[in-house]
């Protein structure tokens, strides 16, 4: 492996988490607009809240996936 492809690996993994960091709070901010909050919410075992969390957070990692290849 050369020197340029690792530097092109950390930029991506650089830029795919900062993308991750956004998403996740843009997806907090929406919480909070309909007066949810998401990480109480999951601190209480609210099942519901982390499925939907996990399920923006896979979906996130597909995109950013498929926008960096």
């Amino acid at each position: 492996m050369s020197i340029s492809g690792i530097v092109s690996t950390i930029e991506y993994w650089a830029i795919g988490i900062a993308l991750f960091a956004i998403g996740y709070y843009a997806m907090v901010l929406l919480c909070k607009l309909g007066k949810i909050d998401l990480n109480k919410a999951i601190d209480d075992h609210n099942s519901a809240a982390g499925i939907a969390m996990a399920g923006f957070i896979i979906a996130i990692g597909i995109i950013i996936s498929g926008a960096i290849q």
